[in-house]
Formats: C-alpha cells, structure tokens, sequence
C-alpha cells in the first residue's frame, strides 16, 4: 500500500482551509436572538427608565472584572450613541470613579440601578451584555475583552 505524498499534503492543505474559514466565521460580531425581551422590558419599567437609543449596555459592575474593565475603557473611547444601564451591589471605588466619568460623555445615556433591580429580573446578564432594542424581537451579545471593541467602538 504506497500513497502518494502530493494526496496527502492536498488533504491537509483542505483540512487547513476549512479551519482557517471556521475561525473566521466564529470571531465575527454576531449578535444573537435575546428570548428575555419581556423580562427586560419589566425592568426598564421597574427601574422607570426610558432608552435614549437602539444599542443598550447592561453593565453589572460587580461582575467579571476583566469584561467590566474593557467595556468602561472601550465607552470612554466610543464616539457611539448607547443608553448603559449600571448595576451591582458591591462595587470598587475604581470602577465607580471610571463609570462617573462617562456621565460627561453626550453620545451616552447613563441609568443607574440604584437597588440592583437587574437581580430581581431573568436578563441573562451575569456580566456585561449588549442589546439591539431597534427591531421588535431583541438581539444581544455578551462583551468579554476579546470582543468589546468590535461592538463599542466605531
């Protein structure tokens, strides 16, 4: 039994393509479907907040220290118009001095949940999220420091 070597170097070489094009295709931004829009739309009710516009950021500052970090850097960054809601109970100083200072940024809504309502609500938001609020079936993305920039930065 010999094989030639150009078939085995011509399989490999497919093998690699297929893997290159399914990298590819996971590191894409894709927001996926949000099936928790009636538990969010409660809780914007219960925190009595209106949203100023289409891309929201549920950021829970007493959640995933690296993902928090990166998403407060990347807003204070973002010339992109989002309405952020925060939330936490425990907070370190640090976070709440770099959340304060995008109070003075006009491209964002802050809304603060004072009494971590978000808690109290199934959001699916154990660390920080970003919603599409424009069509009538919501979209979302979880935010890591991997992926933060491609949905909050231009």
């Amino acid at each position: 039994m010999t094989m030639k070597w150009s078939s085995v170097f011509s399989s490999f070489r497919i093998i690699k393509v297929a893997l290159l094009l399914l990298l590819v295709s996971c590191t894409g931004s894709k927001m996926e479907p949000y099936v928790y829009g009636q538990e969010f739309e409660a809780y914007l009710e219960a925190i009595d907040a209106k949203l100023d516009f289409e891309k929201v950021i549920l950021l829970p500052l007493d959640s995933c220290g690296l993902c928090v970090e990166q998403v407060l850097e990347d807003l204070q960054k973002s010339n992109q118009g989002f309405s952020v809601i925060f939330s936490g109970e425990k907070n370190s100083p640090d976070r709440v001095e770099k959340a304060k200072k995008l109070f003075q940024k006009e491209n964002l809504q802050i809304i603060i949940d004072e009494n971590s309502k978000s808690k109290s609500f199934d959001l699916n938001a154990f660390s920080p999220i970003i919603l599409d609020v424009s069509k009538k079936e919501y979209s979302y993305a979880s935010l890591s420091p991997q992926n933060s920039p491609e949905y909050i930065l231009d």
